[in-house]
């Protein structure tokens, strides 16, 4: 089974065309896979979990002035490309793992009722990566970026 979606994505109304954020994976042989590439095509996630082993930076870029940068070599997160780490962590980090994933958020109407709805649909990004300690505990750092690109940091 081929891992790109052959799709005119310019033109074609896809819920890809409806994304503000795309992901690009950069693996540790220098491969570059990007979500939309540059013929058009639409690949999937799946080409990056099946990567997971080799992959060192993945980047998820509005192509405006937001790019959240998840370092899976040294487990550390930059904004717009500054090496400015946004968490101050000092432990050890081994077996880093991504953890990407988004969420879409419907507005329904049931009923009457007097509650306004935003109208269209709303867009969650959910960015980071967990990692174990030297003693073996879980840690997860994760970012809730919308669709402007504000973020709420947790872990």
């Amino acid at each position: 089974m081929s891992n790109t979606i052959d799709k005119n994505i310019v033109s074609g109304d896809n819920s890809i065309s409806k994304l503000n954020f795309l992901w690009k994976a950069k693996l540790n042989n220098d491969i570059i896979i990007k979500q939309l590439d540059d013929e058009g095509k639409e690949h999937r996630y799946q080409e990056i979990k099946d990567n997971f082993d080799k992959l060192k930076y993945f980047y998820l870029t509005n192509n405006k002035d937001k790019t959240f940068i998840v370092d899976l070599i040294n487990g550390f997160i930059y904004l717009n490309k500054r090496q400015r780490n946004l968490f101050d962590d000092k432990l050890e980090k081994k077996n880093i793992r991504l953890i990407y994933f988004r969420r879409k958020q419907i507005s329904i109407k049931i009923g009457k009722t007097k509650h306004k709805f935003p109208k269209g649909d709303i867009v969650r990004y959910f960015l980071g990566f967990q990692y174990n300690d030297l003693e073996g505990r879980n840690h997860k750092i994760l970012l809730q970026i919308n669709d402007e690109g504000n973020v709420i940091i947790g872990d």
